[in-house]
């Protein structure tokens, strides 16, 4: 709830360089900027092209940092917060957190709470702009820009926390969380890419428009699975076309946006849809997106359909990529992003030590992070440590499958969901 009478500040006097003390809303509420991201002119100009104005806080809050008096307490703000995030949630365990959640308790507790509190105000922006979309026409597709600025900054200081909570699984998965799983992840892998940071930004908008046409279809339409019938699959196929139609009426979004809406499906080998599109006809950054998107699909299916086990995933894309289907760079990227075991993985160790993925190690893709499920203090750098992995553990609660062995029988098992 905010306080409009009471609980503002105009977005002039926002003060750049410093870490935001508390949340900071719009009229109706949605999340602009969350506590502990630091406010850069890059915010306060995404801000600005939206027609922001005034930002709201919570009633209760205290008054926001206004001028050179109040800098020097907002600095010591920060430097709180930097301390508060270098602290492990494992100091104040939440014990009604389920165990195998992909978020760890190791995590800097200020950082997962900013991360949820975007996701969640991610979530709502989109429906909202959807519906809006759906009642009246076009809208403004800027109203994206903060949202994506802040997954950028959370990205730049941390990344594997923001991944952990992209790739968690839910059941019930909405659309509107779907779109915001596949921008952060296509910008983590960008990222790991050394791809300059308005790259970034352009791949995590074109990443969370590319589904919106699907929000039109019925709720067991929106994502593939092995038994959509012949005329969904078909719709489903066209809201590549579909969603560029609608950016077609919003005014200001480059063609360039809209290439990489039109080919997240496409393969580099011509087995993709819509178009059947090839190599050369592709660009780089759908490239990325692609790879994005087909991980997603595997591990983040619609409900009561099994979830195919994250490393299984991984590797499905390793050999597409050497079949030529994927690209090999953005597959890296993707490997560089989650590792071979993704960030929140279950595995077990060669000491028989059940552990969760809870880190990235660069390019020792095999040698995550892990922490022991029994003792969440216990944490294992596989890289320099006497153990490794021995295999992945299906998590049944889930519905987690393993991929059959054979390529041959992969690819079978993948074709009704994909049909390409």
């Amino acid at each position: 709830m905010v306080d409009r009478s009471q609980s503002s500040c105009v977005l002039d006097e926002l003060l750049v360089g410093v870490s935001a003390r508390e949340n900071l809303y719009d009229e109706r509420g949605v999340l602009l900027v969350a506590e502990g991201v630091e406010i850069t002119a890059a915010l306060v100009d995404s801000l600005r092209r939206r027609g922001v104005k005034t930002l709201y806080r919570e009633q209760g809050s205290s008054d926001h940092a206004r001028g050179s008096s109040d800098q020097a307490r907002g600095s010591s703000d920060q430097a709180r917060g930097s301390s508060d995030k270098r602290q492990s949630i494992r100091q104040t365990p939440r014990a009604a957190e389920p165990t195998l959640s992909g978020l760890s308790p190791n995590y800097p507790l200020k950082k997962v709470e900013r991360i949820r509190d975007q996701f969640a105000a991610g979530e709502r922006a989109i429906a909202f702009l959807c519906q809006a979309i759906n009642r009246s026409g076009p809208t403004d597709l800027r109203r994206t820009d903060a949202c994506i600025d802040m997954y950028v900054n959370e990205l730049v200081d941390d990344p594997d926390p923001v991944v952990a909570n992209a790739l968690a699984y839910e059941a019930d998965l909405e659309l509107a969380r779907r779109c915001i799983q596949f921008s952060v992840l296509s910008m983590a892998m960008a990222q790991q890419m050394d791809l300059p940071v308005k790259q970034l930004q352009e791949i995590g908008s074109a990443a969370i428009v590319h589904d919106w046409s699907l929000f039109d279809l019925p709720a067991d339409s929106r994502f593939p699975h092995q038994a959509m019938s012949n005329d969904a699959r078909a719709e489903y196929r066209r809201h590549p076309d579909s969603t560029v139609e609608i950016l077609n009426s919003i005014q200001g979004v480059s063609p360039e946006l809209k290439q990489f809406v039109s080919q997240v499906h496409e393969l580099l080998d011509g087995s993709g849809f819509p178009r059947g599109s090839k190599a050369d006809q592709i660009h780089p950054l759908s490239r990325i997106l692609c790879v994005a998107d087909t991980y997603l699909t595997m591990t983040s299916p619609p409900k009561d359909y099994p979830r195919i086990i994250p490393c299984d995933a991984v590797a499905y894309l390793i050999n597409g990529a050497s079949e030529g289907k994927y690209s090999a760079k953005a597959v890296t990227g993707l490997l560089r992003a989650v590792t071979l075991y993704p960030i929140g993985s279950i595995v077990e160790l060669s000491d028989t030590t059940k552990a969760r993925v809870i880190r990235s190690n660069g390019t020792d893709y095999g040698y995550p992070i892990v922490e022991s499920l029994v003792d969440t203090s216990r944490i294992i750098n596989l890289k320099n440590a006497d153990v490794f992995v021995t295999r992945p553990i299906p998590v049944p609660e889930y519905n987690e499958v393993r991929l059959p062995d054979t390529q041959k029988a992969l690819n079978e098992a993948l074709s009704s969901i994909w049909s390409r």
